[in-house]
């Protein structure tokens, strides 16, 4: 990894009208992308049976390969509209991402409201509540207070195998399963997780029916790859070493992105997946670039050295 924060300091205000720039969207460009995704998703699924029966280990492997990269290009489709910004139009974003959020286990209300949150503490350190995408979770002083029992399974839960295998697929399958009932939870969030076990329920029980019981192995194996790829890719957006944290009075929006993001280099054969996430510095200057605009902007973007991996 390597950065240049002085260079990055300076070039900031460039950055910052650059990205605004692109921080609109096109209702084609956008159609285009849910299509795609969609014809992926649907061809993958009528395939499969083919697969099972004529293709054997070696068609099993790529099919549950390929339908875990769809679904990781699902997931980030479902966050771009959870943003507000794949389409000019509300009604659209959150369909698509309830919708696409449910193709891959995800409640979109609920996840959204722990995705916003992290967006308005990313890079603060005083905060009280867990930053789900930070890669430091707590100061040296927070760490030395807990007891040595938390401190053992804290380490046990970022263990890289536990965090990497395990953890996601208690997320995907299970945490996301639940709505957390407390008198603060506003009822959308309730109503999503149900709506998302309903419409995830209904896939499953329609897939195998139509296709087999087959399909239903292949399709849960392919969506457990897919949930330790997210875990990977995500993790990845903000494993800046010296991670930027400070002090709320002292915090700055464009630091915490260009010095506490990462741009990823990803292979052009997997771009197709990522839909411009791996661009990630860009995403938290402004949420509102679309992924269909991520890449062009960043080939633009007037700062050299942004984090990167």
């Amino acid at each position: 990894m390597c950065r240049a924060p002085a260079q990055q300091a300076t070039q900031a205000p460039q950055a910052i009208q650059h990205v605004r720039q692109f921080s609109y969207t096109t209702e084609l460009l956008a159609a285009r992308t849910v299509v795609f995704t969609c014809l992926l998703y649907g061809c993958l699924n009528i395939v499969q049976p083919i697969c099972a029966v004529t293709c054997g280990t070696y068609g099993k492997i790529v099919w549950v390969t390929a339908r875990g990269l769809v679904d990781v290009r699902i997931f980030v489709l479902a966050h771009d509209a959870m943003h507000g910004a794949l389409s000019r139009y509300s009604e659209v974003n959150t369909w698509v991402g309830k919708v696409a959020g449910a193709l891959v286990y995800v409640p979109y209300d609920k996840w959204r409201w722990q995705h916003l949150h992290h967006h308005v503490v990313s890079g603060k350190a005083d905060i009280t509540e867990i930053d789900h995408g930070a890669t430091t979770y707590w100061t040296k002083q927070q760490w030395v207070s807990f007891s040595p029992r938390k401190r053992f399974l804290l380490r046990l839960i970022r263990d890289p195998f536990v965090f990497f295998s395990i953890v996601p697929a208690f997320v995907f399958f299970l945490f996301f399963r639940v709505p957390r009932l407390r008198k603060s939870s506003r009822p959308n969030r309730v109503t999503g997780v149900a709506f998302t076990n309903w419409f995830k329920l209904t896939e499953l029980c329609l897939g195998t029916w139509l296709l087999g019981w087959p399909w239903l192995w292949w399709s849960v194996t392919a969506t457990s790859i897919a949930t330790s790829l997210g875990f990977a890719l995500f993790h990845l957006q903000h494993h800046v070493n010296q991670a930027y944290r400070k002090a709320t009075a002292q915090h700055n929006r464009t630091d915490a992105a260009l010095l506490g993001s990462t741009y990823l280099k990803v292979p052009a054969c997997l771009k197709w997946v990522t839909l411009g996430i791996e661009y990630h510095h860009i995403h938290h200057l402004s949420t509102q670039v679309p992924c269909y605009r991520l890449q062009v902007n960043a080939m633009n973007l007037p700062l050299q050295d942004v984090g990167m991996m």
